[in-house]
């Protein structure tokens, strides 16, 4: 990647994807000693409304064997993994 005049880098697709990172998303740029710097997606907080519509799906998941993998999944919105930290 090269940096632009103006400060900018373009992230590749596929790193985008495997990352978690999406349009409107907020990164910020982690210094890691002499390692480097990593790039993470900003936490955003989930509305109540997708919280609550998260915790109605999940009643009983006990007694349908819902591993918990899968209930960390939906609780916390992950489609496969969890958002990205490159570095």
């Amino acid at each position: 990647m090269r940096m632009t005049p103006e400060g900018g880098v373009t992230i590749p697709p596929e790193v985008q994807e495997k990352a978690g990172f999406k349009p409107g998303d907020n990164l910020e740029f982690v210094f890691d000693g002499a390692s480097g710097v990593r790039i993470v997606a900003e936490w955003k907080p989930r509305p109540k409304a997708q919280i609550q519509a998260a915790i109605a799906k999940l009643r009983g998941s006990a007694e349908i064997g819902m591993s918990t993998d899968e209930l960390m999944r939906e609780l916390r919105g992950w489609d496969d993994e969890p958002p990205g930290v490159l570095g």
